[in-house]
Parts: structure tokens; C-alpha cells; sequence
């Protein structure tokens, strides 16, 4: 049954995608809708037709969108908060797509991207190496060239210019040699620049003993240079790389009381992005705003295929407004320059936690994450002036700094007594000795969350809905799940008000009185 029902869905989603990819084919004004998308939805929409089915409307995105769209889509973390790195894998599957319009139609496509990045993801997937010179140095070390010349001819590889090509991995072979030769004929004086710098790299790894530690430290540096760029063009729509929201939520978890200054790296995002923003670009960007209305229908086309957003804490009714939503508008009444401060504040840390954080066991979605941000910074709101006038406090204080404040109150007051709670419980149940330990080690580490997989091992003693609830406090911003969720005035998932602070003390407090003291 069970087997059958996976069929059934796989084979609704397929259908789905080839009904969205042909009625955006047939939207008018395709190209010009396609190419007024921001990058990031037009990877939405790749995403949604599938990329091997994509082809048609990758070919219409401009140079500039799919240096952005590769930003995104060809740089991973295994774990949020972990530096990103290219997958050269994704990078064929995104080449053979293109090649689908066409040889000389790819090659125009990939020499418009940069260079740098050209050389680090050609250095990935093949050898270049000119085997004249190669031999010449063999033979003047008295080596034996007969053993490398039967290697090569096991090898795949292709001639082109004064080089050999060599395959490093097989998969997407025939696209790489495809797409080379396109370039070749077409782009040749940077197919040249390309082998010539790829093979320079690829000629310390052919070699013996600190060769191979040369190519290796080259071929990173290159590749942290390809990255700075692409931190630098992330930064200026907006983005947070990981290693700048680790620094700020290690920060804010040590926060006090008094957050009435500015952390150094929210000082240093704005003061950069401010920088980025109002450069010569920024007036282009400004002016190509009215192309951006013909893309309604495309994604109106996208929304209604695509899943609604799974609530952390679903309920009947809409989400009460938080106050710090009505200080918002509040303030835009006011005074709508700082109100496109604290957006810009609010926006800021829903990237960090995407870039930095988790929430149930996962990264962040954007929709989460700027629930994670309204509610911290709600909270932050309430403890920083408990009887004041919202915007009043807002007019003062930034996001970002009440925040850190509500950030470091949940960690405090949450977070890590419900670590305690949870190896108080598996202390009590036979044959848990090791999950103990190890929720024991994440909470004295203050990152409880780590060790949400053991404390699954709860549900054996104790009732599901209890353990959903426990599990989701263990979370930076703390998750309301199961009981927690069902009492929550707001429904948004996460604590927001001093009210839902109490109630997830007193939950705690009910399951260890001696650990938790009464709220």
C-alpha cells in the first residue's frame, strides 16, 4: 500500500511540473517576463520544473541572472553555519541543460560568466595538461614514459590546442568536451586563457611528493577567491554569508542586558551593503522596476502549483498581529525612512538565520525564517520596555539589537534548560545511557538542538505531543510544538511574547520542578 501511495504522489508531482513548464511556455511575452525575474525566483521556478526539464526557459535568462541563480544553486553547506562549497556535479547537470539550445548557444552563455569562476569549475572536472612539455621533463628525469602513456589511454580524454584534456570524474564527460570545443570555435582567445591557467594547476598535481600539496593549495585559493566574489555580490542583494551570521548569533547568544550599541558585524553588513547599494548599479536598478510588472503572470502561474508553506504551529484562525507589527506600521505613518530601517533590520536577520541557523532538525526556509525574526524581535521588543509604547521603543532601538536581547533570553531561559530537562528524563529510562550523554554534552556546549535526534528516544516513555514540544525548545529561537503550539495565542511557531516565555517555563518546570524554577 504503502508503496503504491509513493507512486501515486511521484507520479502527481511529475505531472505538476510538465504542466507548469508548458503554460509557462506558452505565457506572452516570455522572454522579457523570464528575464525581468529576479534571480532568486527565477531559480524557483527552475527548481519547480525540475533542471533537467528547464531548458527552454534557462535559455532565456540573461548573463547576469544566471551568475546570481549560480550564486545560489551551485554552492552548499552539509550543515547551516558551515562554509558553502562548490558542486561541480550540479555545475554539469546546469551545462548539459544549456548545451540543449545549442553548442555555439552554450558557449555564448558560459563566457559571459567570470573568468575566475570559469578556471576553478573547468579545474574540477578535468586535467589539462600539455604533453609535450610533460614528456620533455620525463625524459630529461629519466623517468619512464611508458607507464603514463598507457594510463592516458585508458583515460578519457580530447586534444584541443597544444593540450590533453583528461577527464577527472566520467559523469558529464560528453558535455564538457562538447561545450570546450563550441568555445574553441567561437570563444577561442578564452579557451586559451582557460587551458593555460588549468593546466598550470594541473601540472603540480602530476607531480611527486609537494606537488600535489602546491596544486592542492592553489586550487583552494583560487576557489576562495571565487567565492569572496560571490559573497560579494550576495551582500549586495542582501545575503548573509554563514561565516557572518555565525559571528552575530555566537555574539547575540552571550548578549546581556544592554544592547543599546550595535554589534561589530551588523555595523560591518550595513556599512558594506550601504556601499554596494548606492553605486552606479543602483540607479539601473531603479530605473528597470517597471519591466519587473510583466512578470505577474508567470508567477502567479508558479503559486498555484506550488504547495502552501507547512506552519510550524497550525490553527484555525489567522495569526494575531504582534505588537511589534502595529509599531511597524506605527512608524511608517511617522516616519517612513526609519521604518525602511527596521525592514532592512528585520530582513538582515531573517538572512542570518537562514544562513546560520536551524529550526526543528532543518535549515531554515525564507518563510520560517522571517517568522523566527518577527517573533525574536517581538520578544525583544516586550522585555526591553515591558511598559512603554512599542514604537517608541522601536524608534530607539534597532532589530537587530532587541534581537540579541530576546536571543540571549531564550537561550538562557529556554533553550538550555530544556537540554537539562531532556538528559533529567532520559537519565530516568533504562537503556538511554548514551543519548544521555549526549544531550549532557550539547547543553554544557549552550547548542541543546545538536542533540534533538536523542532526544527522540523519549517517545518510548513518554507521550509524543510532549516530546515534540521539548524537542522544538531545544532550538535557538525556541520552536512551539505540540501542547505548546495548541495554548499559542499568535500561532507563529515560535515564542514571541513574555506570555509564551512563561508558558514554556512552566511546561519545563512541570516536566523537572528541581531543574526548572517556577516562572
Amino acid at each position: 500500500m504503502a508503496r503504491g501511495t509513493s507512486g501515486i504522489t511521484k507520479a502527481s508531482g511529475a505531472r505538476s511540473a510538465r504542466d507548469l513548464l508548458a503554460r509557462i511556455l506558452e505565457e506572452r511575452e516570455l522572454a522579457a517576463a523570464v528575464r525581468a525575474l529576479e534571480p532568486s525566483a527565477l531559480l524557483r521556478v527552475v527548481e519547480k520544473v525540475g533542471l533537467e526539464d528547464a531548458g527552454e526557459i534557462v535559455a532565456l535568462a540573461t548573463p547576469e541572472q544566471l551568475t546570481q541563480v549560480f550564486d545560489e544553486d551551485l554552492w552548499k553547506s552539509a550543515v547551516a553555519g558551515d562554509d558553502e562549497r562548490f558542486e561541480p556535479r550540479r555545475f554539469l547537470l546546469w551545462l548539459e541543460v544549456l548545451l540543449e539550445a545549442g553548442d555555439d548557444f552554450a558557449a555564448d552563455k558560459v563566457a559571459d560568466l567570470a573568468e575566475d569562476f570559469l578556471i576553478m569549475a573547468f579545474h574540477r572536472l578535468v586535467l589539462v595538461v600539455d604533453m609535450d612539455a610533460l614528456f620533455e621533463e620525463m625524459a630529461e628525469q629519466g623517468e619512464d614514459t611508458r607507464r603514463t602513456e598507457r594510463a592516458l589511454e585508458s583515460a578519457l580524454s580530447e586534444e584541443l590546442d597544444a593540450y590533453r584534456v583528461i577527464a577527472r570524474q566520467p559523469d558529464g564527460w560528453d558535455a564538457v568536451v562538447t561545450l570546450l570545443t563550441a568555445l574553441n570555435q567561437s570563444h577561442h582567445s578564452l579557451l586559451v586563457r582557460l587551458l593555460e591557467r588549468c593546466a598550470a594547476m594541473s601540472s603540480q598535481l602530476i607531480e611527486e611528493g609537494g606537488g600535489l600539496y602546491d596544486v592542492l593549495t592553489d586550487e583552494e585559493m583560487l576557489a576562495g577567491d571565487v567565492a569572496a566574489e560571490r559573497e560579494d555580490r550576495r551582500a549586495a542583494q542582501g545575503f548573509v554569508a554563514p561565516s557572518l551570521a555565525r559571528s552575530f548569533l555566537t555574539m547575540a547568544a552571550r548578549a546581556g542586558d544592554d544592547v543599546a550599541t550595535r554589534d561589530p558585524s551588523t555595523k560591518a553588513y550595513f556599512r558594506e551593503l550601504d556601499r554596494k547599494t548606492h553605486g552606479p548599479k543602483a540607479s539601473a536598478r531603479i530605473a528597470a522596476e517597471p519591466q519587473r510588472t510583466k512578470v505577474a503572470s508567470l508567477l502567479a502561474t508558479l503559486a498555484e502549483v506550488e504547495p502552501p508553506a507547512l506552519r510550524l504551529a497550525a490553527g484555525p484562525d489567522e495569526p494575531l498581529k504582534l505588537p511589534l507589527e502595529s509599531a511597524l506600521e506605527e512608524l511608517f505613518a511617522r516616519d517612513p525612512s526609519q521604518f525602511t530601517e527596521r525592514m532592512e533590520e528585520l530582513a538582515y536577520l531573517a538572512n542570518v538565520l537562514v544562513a546560520g541557523s536551524v529550526t526543528q532538525g532543518q535549515r531554515y526556509r525564507p518563510t520560517f525564517a522571517m517568522q523566527g525574526a518577527l517573533c525574536t524581535v517581538n520578544l525583544g521588543l516586550e522585555l526591553a520596555n515591558p511598559r512603554g509604547a512599542p514604537v517608541e521603543t522601536l524608534r530607539t532601538q534597532g532589530a537587530d539589537q532587541l534581537f540579541r536581547l530576546a536571543f540571549a533570553t531564550l537561550r538562557r531561559d529556554v533553550a538550555v534548560p530544556a537540554g537539562r530537562v531532556s538528559a533529567h528524563l532520559l537519565a530516568t529510562q533504562a537503556r538511554a545511557a548514551g543519548a544521555e550523554d549526549a544531550v549532557r554534552r550539547a547543553t554544557d556546549a549552550e547548542t541543546p538542538w545538536t542533540a534533538r535526534a536523542e532526544v527522540e528516544s523519549l517517545l518510548t516513555v513518554r507521550d509524543a505531543p510532549e516530546v515534540l514540544a521539548l524537542q522544538g525548545l531545544l532550538d535557538p529561537c525556541p520552536a512551539l510544538s505540540g501542547p505548546l503550539a495548541s495554548a499559542s495565542a499568535q500561532r507563529r511557531g515560535f515564542v514571541a511574547t513574555r506570555v509564551e516565555l512563561a508558558a514554556a517555563r512552566a511546561f519545563l518546570h512541570r516536566l523537572a520542578p528541581a531543574l526548572v524554577p517556577r516562572a
